[in-house]
């Protein structure tokens, strides 16, 4: 292999994709069930997604900042996907949890109606489950502990933009749940829901 061949980012097939990132990155026996983390909640499988690449540009409360292309077609970069595991890690516990590529589709579907022009903060990503028994309003079921969910900002967006960006993807692809918090907004690859609290 030539050097120039080496410096270019590994793709990947989607399946085994799944398969490394549960054995090489996570440590886990059972890579697909552990990765996914789905449980019994259903996935839906939207046919709307465009097989091409996807770009996510993404930001912590800790500042670490990802910008990268995650996926060519139905090919993802393992690296790509690693660096975006870590940066949405349960920050208080420093454990990272799995990272469905369809929670990273919406995300990227999310940027593109807004534009490239700023990152994504992700207030909460992945959280164990002792951290999210720790936040008082969290539900005790939370798709966050799956993996599932993300609560973002944008700067220098008003919330009920970003909620009403979310809100039109939703309905597009038939599924997401919305909930738009006064200072954030939840987005998560659960069945098609919108609520509002204003904590």
């Amino acid at each position: 292999m030539s050097s120039e061949d080496a410096a270019k980012p590994r793709r990947i097939p989607r399946r085994a994709w799944l398969g490394a990132m549960g054995a090489a990155a996570l440590g886990v026996p059972s890579a697909r069930a552990d990765l996914l983390g789905y449980g019994d909640v259903p996935l839906p499988v939207p046919a709307t997604l465009p097989p091409r690449e996807r770009w996510l540009w993404l930001q912590n409360n800790v500042g670490e900042e990802v910008a990268v292309a995650y996926r060519a077609g139905q090919d993802y970069d393992l690296r790509a996907m690693v660096r975006i595991q870590r940066l949405l890690r349960d920050l208080r516990a420093d454990v990272a949890g799995p990272v469905p590529a369809l929670l990273l589709d919406m995300l990227s579907l999310i940027q593109e109606r807004i534009g490239y022009t700023r990152p994504l903060h992700v207030i909460s990503g992945y959280r164990t489950p002792q951290t999210n028994a720790s936040l008082p309003f969290a539900a005790p079921n939370s798709l966050h502990m799956r993996g599932m969910a993300a609560d973002i900002v944008v700067p220098g967006m008003a919330q009920a933009d970003v909620c009403a960006h979310a809100m039109l993807l939703s309905h597009h692809l038939g599924f997401m749940g919305i909930g738009w918090y006064g200072s954030f907004t939840h987005v998560d690859i659960g069945p098609k829901a919108s609520w509002s609290r204003m904590l």
